[in-house]
């Protein structure tokens, strides 16, 4: 009996020992993503997506925290992960142009007319040059958003009719540009922006199409000129120790996610929120869609001239060569017709195409 006794408890004790876990499960490595921007933002949004999608091609190895910020986008971005505070972040390189000057080349006004087709050509051709402006950290993507333009309590059709109006500035490029342009810039949250018109402290705003109904601006703002004037771009980056610290399945998660084809979903998803807005302002009488001829087209391109200048110069000095960043940057742009001057064809050719209705209607 005691024998079987004994055999029964050595039994139990091996059993036991099999069927124990071998040990505390391998916890998920946290990653800080600091977004910069508000949690209901289009971008936030697809960084959600974005950070869902790595996160399932490595499950149970990385955990990403996304981080939001107030009402207005954060400068500093870059700082904070290549100093390690945070994992990830967006950056929007607008916000601090003389920071990052290669990037400064596709921020200068009337160069973007597609943001989807743009994002195509300019992740890839940055990527060579992200390195030198981007210290200590890896770079992931790059994204533009769809072109803004002005939208205004009055008609504006020419730049020297903005001579003294308070105008609301996406980021630094712009505000640069409305200054020169004898405009004055403020710095006004969007979802501040509505109020500041109904007090009487805002006569324009940049802003893409769609977002003006986001933030119901089309209400008091009625007048939209019809110019992809700047287009905003943010890179993903990533804190190089951290990322090389991380195991081989996570490493790979990210960098397959880090690619043009990412890139060019985001822009994309964004890009067409924005289209809806100059839709919708064609389908009303009480909006105004400002077209420009050739010759105001012209003058807004003069308009640019000092502030590409001021752009040259400090390229030089850190060592570029303006002459050929541009001639790179519009050939990439013209590849994908996502430069200005094929936007022009584009809106030359709507506007032959809507003329030869009512004629061909006639005929008929």
């Amino acid at each position: 009996m005691r024998g079987l006794i004994r055999s029964g408890a050595l039994i139990g004790a091996a059993l036991s020992i099999l069927l124990a876990p071998a040990g505390p499960a391998t916890a998920a490595e946290r990653l800080r993503f600091a977004l910069g921007l508000p949690p209901t933002h289009p971008v936030s949004m697809a960084a959600r997506d974005w950070a869902l999608s790595v996160e399932e091609q490595a499950p149970g190895a990385l955990a990403i925290e996304l981080e939001s910020a107030g009402a207005t986008p954060s400068s500093g971005q870059l700082d904070r992960v290549s100093s390690g505070a945070v994992d990830l972040a967006l950056v929007n390189p607008g916000l601090e142009p003389d920071r990052f000057p290669v990037a400064a080349t596709f921020q200068l006004p009337l160069t973007i007319g597609d943001a989807r087709q743009a994002t195509r050509a300019l992740d890839p051709w940055y990527r060579a040059h992200a390195p030198g402006e981007l210290p200590r950290t890896r770079f992931c993507l790059l994204f533009l958003q769809d072109p803004a333009t002005l939208h205004a309590t009055r008609r504006i059709a020419r730049p020297d009719q903005l001579r003294g109006l308070r105008v609301r500035a996406v980021n630094q490029v712009l505000a640069r540009h409305l200054t020169l342009m004898g405009a004055l810039p403020r710095p006004v949250p969007a979802h501040a922006a509505r109020e500041a018109f109904d007090r009487g402290e805002l006569d324009a705003i940049a802003f893409p199409f769609g977002s003006l109904f986001v933030f119901g601006i089309e209400r008091k703002a009625r007048y939209h000129l019809d110019l992809p004037l700047h287009a905003s771009s943010y890179f993903l980056v990533i804190n190089n120790e951290r990322f090389e610290r991380l195991p081989a399945k996570s490493r790979a998660a990210l960098d397959s996610h880090c690619t043009t084809g990412w890139a060019a979903r985001i822009a994309d998803g964004w890009a067409r929120l924005e289209a809806t807005g100059r839709e919708r302002i064609g389908r009303t009488g009480e909006q105004h869609l400002v077209r420009l001829d050739e010759a105001e087209r012209e003058a807004w391109l003069r308009s640019v001239e000092p502030l590409r200048l001021q752009w040259a110069e400090r390229l030089r000095e850190r060592g570029g060569n303006p002459g050929q960043m541009l001639t790179e940057v519009q050939a990439a742009l013209a590849a994908y017709e996502a430069d200005f001057d094929s936007w022009v064809r584009r809106r030359q050719l709507e506007e032959e195409t809507a003329l030869e209705r009512p004629a061909a209607s006639a005929r008929r």
